[in-house]
């Protein structure tokens, strides 16, 4: 950039070349679509899919997702509980501490991102609360878990029906 000033008499000066760079302190915005908050999500053919937005000008670099049970039949976790199911993003379960989620990624595409957790995946069906997060290519992460702007949703999962 350069800056030129034009004084009463019309004389003229202007600065040297001066390089502005701008840098981005915002991170993404995202959302979950599917599931619905408080809604249901039935396992189908190929399994359970999880849907959303990740919008940023940098570019989302990645979307991640951790996810752990509240209920199941005969179960129902406590609250304060210090420990939590966790599904892996894989085929299973892991067991730690509430406070320290399991995330898995997403698949990220042109501002949208999916996840379909398989059915062949031991999961209960029961009560989950999902939680999401994203990274900006500068490395900005949104992690800033609310009901309110769908970055933490309590969905009902239910089982696969022929």
């Amino acid at each position: 950039m350069r800056v030129t000033v034009i004084d009463a008499l019309g004389l003229r000066a202007s600065s040297d070349t001066v390089r502005v760079l701008v840098i981005d302190g915002e991170p993404p915005t995202v959302a979950v679509t599917t599931p619905r908050p408080g809604g249901r999500l039935r396992m189908g053919r190929v399994g359970a899919r999880l849907t959303g937005t990740a919008i940023d000008r940098s570019g989302v670099r990645a979307v991640e997702l951790a996810m752990h049970l509240v209920a199941t039949a005969g179960f129902r976790q406590q609250a304060g509980a210090p420990l939590c199911a966790w599904y892996d993003g894989k085929r299973g379960f892991k067991v730690r501490s509430c406070a320290r989620p399991v995330w898995f990624r997403a698949e990220v595409r042109k501002g949208r991102w999916s996840f379909t957790i398989p059915r062949s995946a031991r999961i209960f069906a029961g009560t989950w609360v999902l939680r999401i997060r994203a990274r900006d290519r500068l490395g900005n992460v949104a992690d800033d878990f609310s009901l309110r702007k769908r970055t933490l949703v309590p969905f009902e999962l239910l089982p696969y029906r022929r």
